[in-house]
């Protein structure tokens, strides 16, 4: 049976997708469950935001090493997509779009035959649980990079598998970053 969902009045199945690359398989996978939308970025040129839903948050888990670097966990099985995009940076973005985010940014996600020569921009957020992010409020000196590293998924949530770091991304804080205080 062909699965199918109509967005923006387009009917896609995945048999579409012509391209083979993994992290389109990896994308395509969650937005055929409406657990991932895509939204281009006005003014931006050739540009995308993709917004991942609980679903594929779950697949992911933040962490700090023992120098006070954070950590990105990516689920093992996920990994070798997430990782076949050339990030360049990363972002904490806390209390945007009404919730706090983790971003990977990619400022070029062209792939060979892509028949585009304009640089393509990518931008993957993950949705991380309001609070999450508290813990990096007046920390001094504030991190300038985000460790990526592949987790193992065991009893359902993400653990540090060991090996090597598969990525290091600079590290921007975007959003609300003040301390909050309560009214008197």
């Amino acid at each position: 049976m062909q699965r199918s969902r109509k967005r923006g009045g387009l009917r896609i199945t995945p048999e579409q997708f012509e391209v083979d690359h993994p992290f389109i398989r990896w994308y395509a996978s969650y937005w055929t469950r409406g657990a991932a939308r895509c939204q281009e970025r006005p003014g931006s040129g050739l540009s995308g935001d993709l917004f991942m839903g609980e679903l594929a948050a779950s697949r992911f888990s933040l962490g700090v090493d023992d120098d006070r670097v954070p950590v990105l966990g990516v689920a093992d099985d996920d990994a070798a997509a997430i990782m076949s995009v050339p990030w360049t940076g990363a972002a904490f973005l806390r209390r945007v779009r009404r919730r706090d985010w983790i971003a990977l940014v990619c400022h070029d996600a062209r792939i060979e035959g892509s028949g585009t020569a304009t640089p393509v921009q990518l931008r993957l957020w993950l949705p991380a649980a309001i609070g999450l992010l508290d813990g990096w409020i007046g920390v001094d000196p504030v991190p300038a990079s985000l460790r990526v590293i592949e987790a193992a998924i065991r009893k359902g949530k993400p653990q540090p598998k060991g090996g090597g770091v598969l990525a290091v991304l600079p590290l921007s804080f975007k959003g609300m970053w003040e301390r909050e205080t309560a009214a008197a």
